[in-house]
């Protein structure tokens, strides 16, 4: 995990308004913060400068930490604990910021719903029939979201392959060949092909 560190950073930090930015500077610790380029350390600082008083460019921190949030989807190269990671990141940087949170059912809902389709898509269906049909719920926490996706069995990704004739096509050529053969040149032909056959076999 610790090379996952400075791409966390550094997302965390692209949230930031420039007035955010400065205020961060100003703390005791910054330089040790930045060198480290831990996202905890980070997420501490912010909490200690922006939760102490609600200022105007707060507002746009939060707008920044709402769109991130709102923006996640797993992409398909992505793990699920990869985006697990970035999903937990984005519900801390709101919190940081002093954005309200989606409750634990929606965040299990939002989490779900972003899992990238190729793979989750059988499992989305499921849980909304299930919901539908009175069967099951969704997961109520981020955590069960994550530990039934987890538990599932992917969608598999098979080779294409050319697609069967249907029936009106298959009907369609049956009649051609029949309509073939029943015709005078096809009758011509048979004819011809038969007295071949006996020269042969008089000579």
């Amino acid at each position: 995990m610790k090379s996952d560190k400075g791409p966390l950073y550094a997302t965390i930090r692209n949230q930031l308004s420039s007035e955010s930015e400065e205020k961060l500077r100003q703390t005791e610790n910054w330089e040790d913060v930045d060198s480290m380029k831990d996202p905890l350390l980070l997420l501490r600082a912010i909490k200690a400068t922006h939760l102490s008083t609600d200022t105007g460019f707060n507002q746009k921190d939060r707008q920044n930490a709402r769109g991130y949030y709102n923006s996640l989807q797993q992409s398909e190269t992505e793990s699920l604990l990869e985006f697990k990671v970035k999903f937990d990141n984005a519900i801390e940087s709101m919190e940081a910021v002093g954005q309200t949170l989606p409750d634990p059912v929606d965040q299990s809902i939002d989490f779900i719903n972003r899992l990238t389709g190729s793979r989750y898509d059988a499992l989305k269906v499921q849980l909304e029939n299930n919901q539908a049909m009175g069967l099951g719920a969704y997961p109520k926490t981020l955590a069960d979201a994550y530990n039934l996706a987890s538990k599932f069995k992917l969608n598999g990704n098979p080779s294409p392959r050319a697609p069967a004739a249907s029936a009106t096509q298959s009907v369609f050529l049956t009649t051609v060949k029949k309509e073939e053969d029943s015709s005078p040149v096809s009758e011509r032909s048979r004819r011809r092909r038969s007295k071949k056959t006996k020269a042969l076999t008089t000579k």
